[in-house]
């Protein structure tokens, strides 16, 4: 293996992991949202969730069971509600995604914290995922997955044929609440770490990739699950290698697959052009990402992006505070380059990757020093150890550098 693969994978190992669980746990639960034809109720759910997010923060709650609580009485309501009377169901999942949407911004513009960082929390960020959220993504899905496979025949039956269900003692309502039940907690799991974007593209693109693809339902759902954990791999890649946002690239993999699907429908060659050309494409992302960088000329101007996050907002006095960072440098990276991050006292370092372009990670800042109150937590950029009197430091100019810096509140 490459030292960039093991670099590349010791970095984005949690990225890497959230979006492959995501992947196989939304791919699976989709199958039936498009089964039903539904949707509209996934993306409206998600949005539901996110509101619930922005409230959770903005009375200093915990996020995480504000998503899965909202998420759950949007499903329910969405889902398993009566028919509303002289207006379509459809209506009324699009008015609450609208109000959703609006809560959500109006509970963003209260919040004390910084608006970047209550984007995070809303909105998702793999980059920031860490390893405490993919050991809850992983537990979550599991649990969803293993109630799936235990009642995946009546699960099918109450999705494509309710009457037939009930004509042979199923219990429709149960089933239907315990299906919805899985829905919303897979899309509040998913939320908390990539976003809604990426939770509802997983939910419909590769459960629709497999429906044009496989014939029985037992293949719809390895080929839902196969491309929504290939997309998941692929979009990664290109999104490390390309620099792009890293939700948005999965999100247009899955569609390129998705394309490729619609390509076989109409010609088997034509589609396996389109899978090869993919595959190719893939492939190639892999090996310039894992190829060892070239030398290049130095650059005449250098460029530092810097975007901070705390994981938590709130901190008990003398807890630490745990920041979680994402570097993106343009130019030629000096030696020794080192990352100080500070809320008023408080400081932390990191030292930073030779000649990487990009890199991620946490500092811990010590907070027995702070009074109670509110801190920017913001970062600057030396050459050689600040901390350290033996040897020489220089901060890089103001020019340079550009933060997003990150807010926490220190409570007594």
């Amino acid at each position: 293996m490459h030292a960039a693969w093991s670099d590349l994978l010791a970095t984005y190992s949690h990225a890497y992991l959230a979006a492959l669980i995501i992947a196989l746990g939304c791919s699976i639960a989709g199958v039936y949202v498009v089964l039903r034809k539904v949707a509209f109720v996934g993306i409206a759910t998600a949005q539901v969730a996110a509101a619930g997010v922005a409230l959770a923060f903005l009375l200093d709650f915990a996020p995480l069971p504000a998503a899965v609580l909202s998420a759950l009485i949007g499903v329910s309501l969405f889902g398993l509600g009566r028919d509303p009377v002289r207006v379509s169901r459809d209506g009324i999942v699009g008015v609450a995604f609208a109000l959703a949407s609006a809560l959500a911004v109006l509970f963003v513009s209260r919040s004390a914290a910084e608006l970047d960082q209550v984007e995070h929390i809303i909105y998702g960020s793999l980059l920031f995922t860490t390893g405490e959220q993919v050991l809850i993504l992983a537990l979550g899905v599991a649990a969803v997955l293993l109630v799936h496979a235990l009642f995946h025949r009546e699960f099918l039956m109450v999705s494509v044929d309710r009457e037939a269900a009930r004509t042979l003692g199923v219990r429709t309502k149960l089933f239907d609440f315990l299906l919805f039940l899985t829905l919303g907690a897979v899309i509040a799991l998913s939320i908390g770490a990539a976003g809604s974007l990426l939770a509802f593209a997983f939910l419909i693109l590769p459960p629709m990739t497999g429906l044009l693809l496989g014939g029985r339902l037992t293949q719809v759902f390895a080929i839902s699950a196969a491309c929504g954990l290939a997309a998941a791999v692929a979009g990664v890649l290109v999104s490390v290698l390309f620099d792009f946002p890293t939700g948005p690239a999965v999100v247009v993999t899955s569609a390129a697959l998705f394309a490729c699907a619609l390509a076989a429908r109409t010609s088997p060659a034509l589609g396996a052009g389109a899978l090869a050309l993919f595959i190719a494409a893939t492939a190639l992302s892999a090996i310039e990402t894992a190829r060892p960088a070239a030398p290049e000329r130095p650059s005449p101007e250098l460029r530092i992006e810097l975007e901070l996050a705390a994981h938590d907002r709130t901190v008990r006095r003398g807890e630490p505070v745990a920041v979680d960072y994402v570097v993106r440098i343009r130019g030629e990276a000096p030696a020794g380059l080192h990352l100080a991050l500070d809320a008023g006292s408080a400081v932390g370092i990191a030292r930073l990757p030779r000649a990487s372009a990009r890199s991620a990670g946490r500092v811990l800042l010590d907070s027995s020093g702070l009074a109670p109150g509110a801190y920017s937590v913001s970062g600057s950029f030396w050459t050689g150890n600040p901390l350290s009197p033996d040897e020489d430091t220089e901060l890089l100019r103001p020019d340079q550098v550009a933060v997003s810096p990150a807010a926490i509140e220190v409570l007594p």
